[in-house]
């Protein structure tokens, strides 16, 4: 190792320490915004990796592809999926699916939207960013498919709504700060327990403050949750990649599972999500487009595990 050091020119050392340091901050990203903002493009980084390794293996630099192949693998081990499958769906589970979407992505077509919304055919709708127009548009058109709705409607971005094809049980609502969010609780004559739907719309972490206050969101989320022995799911823009620091810790601190199996993205970013408790399986998740734009929301599928009845604890089969 120290002998090939040795021997390379300045400008290999220069372009293997670059490569090296920028994997270390992809990896060990420290909690400032300016490197925030970085994580969402390991992704970028990562196929770029792969590209100068590719690069340097034509130009014969042995030593510059092997540390280029190094630190594109060390970026795929980051992003990895600690749950590289979904579950097989079980007959004799209760099943139900949940999609989030975000009106900002609906180039404002009330009519075109709404029916996207009605063709993922969800059984539950969290919806983002609900304004008093859309409010009444939304109502219109979804009443028909979806008889039971609560919405929090404001004239800013964080407006939301549950539209559902199943009764609610209970709905409540808290806060962070200004920031509502929605807890809508479900359950049905097929399901042994209730279980819940947590949906919230995080602040874009545009500045410093701005991301500790997204930080501060997620874990009033975290502590809200906390605790619960029933199935839930929390679900909306979280403003956050899935690998970021505040999404892991969030996800560390609940115990959540997330929904994707796919940390590789050609389009937009994975802003919003859908984590999932223990006593669920998730059996399907995928991206929903607009007839106007490719990402529109996510929709995922879960089955709820078997339950002992005498300590409403689930138990994997």
């Amino acid at each position: 190792m120290l002998r090939f050091i040795r021997d390379a020119s300045l400008t290999q050392i220069i372009i293997w320490s670059i490569l090296v340091t920028g994997t270390i901050l992809s990896v060990f990203t420290p909690d400032a915004f300016i490197f925030n903002l970085g994580k969402s493009f390991v992704v970028h980084l990562m196929f770029t990796y792969l590209g100068l390794g590719l690069l340097f293996l034509v130009l014969k630099d042995t030593w510059s592809t092997f540390v280029a192949f190094i630190c594109c693998s060390v970026l795929c081990l980051v992003l990895r999926q600690r749950t590289p499958f979904y579950a097989t769906p079980q007959p004799q589970s209760v099943h139900f699916s949940v999609a989030n979407f975000n009106l900002s992505m609906s180039d404002d077509d009330y009519e075109i939207t709404a029916q996207s919304i009605i063709k993922s055919n969800a059984d539950i709708v969290s919806i983002q960013e609900v304004t008093p127009d859309w409010d009444d548009a939304l109502s219109y058109f979804l009443a028909q498919k979806y008889p039971y709705d609560t919405t929090f409607e404001r004239i800013d971005l964080y407006g939301l709504a549950i539209y559902s094809k199943i009764p609610f049980s209970k709905v409540d609502t808290f806060h962070c700060e200004y920031i509502p969010n929605i807890i809508a609780s479900f359950q049905t004559d097929t399901t042994q327990m209730p279980f819940h739907i947590v949906s919230s719309h995080t602040n874009p972490p545009i500045s410093g403050e701005s991301l500790k206050k997204l930080n501060e969101h997620l874990k009033i989320v975290a502590d809200k949750v906390s605790g619960w022995n029933e199935p839930f799911i929390t679900i909306g823009d979280y403003h956050s990649v899935p690998w970021s620091n505040e999404i892991l810790a969030f996800r560390q601190r609940t115990q959540l599972k997330d929904s994707r199996r796919d940390n590789l993205p050609i389009g937009p970013k994975p802003y919003d999500h859908i984590f999932y408790s223990n006593h669920l399986e998730c059996v399907g998740f995928k991206e929903v487009a607009g007839q106007k734009t490719d990402h529109l929301g996510i929709i995922g599928k879960y089955q709820i595990k078997a339950i002992d009845s005498e300590n409403l604890e689930t138990t994997d089969k």
